[in-house]
């Protein structure tokens, strides 16, 4: 992964971007944070009706729509799967309405591995919203949005396998009646996949508006289980150890998600103003222990904390002072999570800073870049960061117009996957930094890919989904994409979904853009088209190899300079954007001092390519853009 000296961000709200080599103290300012979601209560912008170029596709399917682009709070849990039998099956936030949304729910599509069908309307006559999606490997659908039937619930709603209708029901619960359920999360487990675990908060407002705590603590996280296929549910209301007012006032919407494999159940907690955790249970849910990913500065924050410049003895890691306030690392609430062929929990969450006010109001910094990564072997408070914007341009830092507000890491809104071989995968959304909306004069996001072969230890160069192959490329400066997803468990092939339309930002919170139609598009990846450039490894470092490549914007050929410190065999090749080799030198002998190679590059096509050098027992990779 290139380091960068700086982070460049040419635009009001910003923040330097924090690098794991290094960090900067300049100045910046904070965005707000946005208003608490509360259930059922949406934005009312105006429909634009603009005409899309949705149509321009290349190899990419759309599966459906929706005029609602606010899929998910923070975690949306899994949304894509593909079962025993090659069936492919596909979930979203819906709706049809330009306003008001009274049809919002949740969107399905099924497809046999060959065509997919027509998109369908889960809740029936009920209005649902920020669905989760979970399918066994016999084909059995279930799905959770919450309701309000009187009181908010957490929806359950299954379509099991050889029926065609969805039976719409609820999760039963035991709150007090000014309280109900909402914001839930569903996983299949057990041996026979007949296990399903599931999770949300309580929620109720009194008469001032103001937020009921449940047993002392704001949208209380609640756990409950069925043994039976969600017919009866012999766990309802289960305070999760650790997760209480012991640590915890607060937990945000959908700070928080869920995964199972069997026996084992892993959940995370991602609160931005709390800790990071995950609990894992290795016995379908009777017993858990609890492991620390990122401690938060300060324990049981609540609004009423105010930190100021002069304060001392706070337990801050990677703090950056700003003005008179601190900032301080947390998560962006948006997580996955994956368990793998050894019962082994894999973690992906966006990285963020935050502060606050004298007045306790919080703030984010749009600015922050980072895809944190942990499991198991890591061991309590030790993430890693898998993922950064990419410096196309190739000058060093990332020139950015302007952010739409995501309320996300500039890397994030991840999906992560494990396949047969326990090869881990992970799809993200990120700034880019060439490619502007010329509406609102802000950089749109695209979708990427990475994947590790060795356990998490090392991880391959993002895979920009969206590229000449799969999309038109005349069009590919004009469009957004977020919201990716891929299957818990991959397949022979890489099944991703995700949601494009042609404006930055979103209509339904932030920047309140108009409404207009989002296309849910399908594209299907093998999974050897991208890999072949690593991004860390066992070898020595790259600066251990005194080499260089000139020049890196080219329209001919370049030039590999390398000084060893003593007589050695070097190799090359020069990878494209996708990944694939295009160009691979002859084993050169490189005697002590200087070696001088003229790599033949005039006649490849104008893009984005990786040299890989490889000399004494070390690797070192630049990036050329042939013009």
């Amino acid at each position: 992964m290139k380091r960068r000296v700086h982070f460049l961000f040419l635009f009001l709200f910003s923040l330097p971007a924090f690098l794991c080599a290094q960090q900067t103290t300049s100045r910046s300012q904070a965005a707000p944070m946005p208003a608490q979601p509360v259930p059922g209560i949406v934005s009312t912008s105006p429909s634009s009706n603009s005409a899309t170029i949705a149509q321009e596709r290349a190899t990419q399917v759309e599966i459906g729509t929706t005029t609602f682009d606010l899929e998910s709070a923070a975690s949306p849990g899994h949304r894509v799967y593909e079962d025993a039998n090659g069936n492919i099956y596909a979930g979203w936030h819906y709706s049809a309405e330009e306003s008001s949304f009274t049809d919002r729910g949740t969107g399905v599509n099924m497809s046999d591995g060959t065509e997919w069908g027509e998109p369908e309307r889960v809740e029936g006559a009920l209005r649902g919203g920020y669905p989760t999606l979970a399918v066994s490997s016999e084909g059995d659908q279930y799905v959770s949005s919450h309701i309000n039937d009187g009181q908010w619930r957490l929806g359950f709603h299954s379509k099991l396998a050889g029926e065609n209708t969805w039976t719409v029901g609820s999760i039963p619960d035991n709150t007090p009646a000014d309280l109900g359920m909402v914001w839930g999360k569903i996983a299949i487990g057990g041996d026979n996949e007949e296990v399903i675990h599931a999770i949300g908060v309580t929620y109720g407002l009194d008469a001032s508006n103001e937020p009921i705590p449940y047993e002392g603590m704001v949208q209380h996280p609640l756990y409950f289980r069925s043994s039976d296929k969600g017919i009866t549910w012999e766990i309802q209301d289960m305070i999760l150890p650790g997760i209480d007012t012991s640590n915890y006032l607060s937990m945000g919407a959908e700070e928080y998600t869920i995964e199972a494999k069997g026996n084992t159940v892993a959940i995370g907690f991602f609160p931005g103003w709390g800790d990071a955790v995950v609990l894992k249970s290795t016995d379908g849910g009777d017993n858990w222990e609890n492991t620390t990913l990122l401690d938060f500065a300060i324990d049981r924050y609540d609004d009423s904390y105010v930190y100021t410049f002069e304060e001392t003895g706070l337990d801050v890691d990677d703090p950056l002072w700003i003005g008179d306030s601190l900032a301080i690392l947390s998560t962006d609430g948006h997580a996955s999570i994956v368990i793998d062929n050894d019962d082994n929990v894999h973690v992906t969450v966006g990285r963020m800073y935050y502060t606050a006010d004298a007045s306790g109001n919080r703030f984010y910094f749009p600015g922050t870049e980072g895809l944190f990564y942990w499991n198991e072997a890591f061991g309590a408070e030790n993430m890693t960061n898998i993922a950064l914007v990419e410096d196309f341009d190739m000058d060093d830092s990332i020139n950015v117009t302007d952010i739409a507000a995501f309320f996300r890491s500039l890397t994030g809104m991840q999906s992560m996957g494990v396949d047969a071989d326990n090869n881990i995968y992970v799809t993200y959304s990120a700034l880019h930094e060439l490619y502007i909306d010329a509406n609102d004069e802000q950089n749109f996001r695209h979708v990427y890919i990475i994947k590790s072969t060795d356990g998490g230890a090392t991880w391959t160069e993002p895979y920009p989904v969206i590229n000449g192959e799969t999309f038109e490329e005349d069009f590919l400066a004009q469009v957004e994409g977020v919201y990716p997803q891929i299957p818990a468990n991959i397949g022979e092939t890489i099944h991703l979904v995700y949601d494009q339309d042609f404006r930055a930002g979103l209509a339904q919170t932030g920047d309140m853009d108009p409404v207009e139609t989002v296309s849910i598009v399908y594209v299907e990846l093998e999974k050897d088209d991208f890999g072949a450039v690593v991004v860390s490894s066992n070898l020595n470092t790259n600066n251990d190899l005194q080499a260089k490549v000139s020049p890196s914007l080219t329209t001919g050929n370049v030039f590999l300079e390398y000084f060893p410190t003593e007589s050695t065999t070097v190799e090359y090749e020069v990878i494209n954007a996708l990944g694939a080799q295009v160009l691979k030198g002859n084993k050169l002998e490189a005697v002590s001092g200087y070696l001088r190679e003229e790599i033949k590059t005039a006649d490849l096509a104008q893009g984005l390519y990786y040299i890989r050098m490889t000399a004494e027992n070390a690797q070192k990779t630049f990036k050329v853009v042939k013009q």
